[in-house]
């Protein structure tokens, strides 16, 4: 949700912190969350770093997929 997100850039979050709010906005056709870790900061420049999410219950998740979350 456009305007939603209650983290700041550079902030360590744990595990259960609220980020910011599922939404619709823009060009996507259905409500998401995007997110995403680098490197460093350098879009075009730098790694993705793997992330891991504790309640989908899928070895490792392919990027685009849809996955449930318990």
């Amino acid at each position: 949700q456009a305007g939603s997100v209650v983290v700041a850039k550079g902030s360590s979050v744990k595990q259960g912190t609220t980020l910011g709010r599922l939404g619709n906005s823009g060009l996507s056709t259905a409500p998401h969350v995007h997110y995403h870790l680098m490197s460093a900061n350098a879009l075009f420049r730098c790694d993705g770093l793997p992330s891991r999410f504790e309640n989908v219950d899928v070895p490792v998740p392919k990027r685009g997929g849809l996955y449930e979350a318990h």
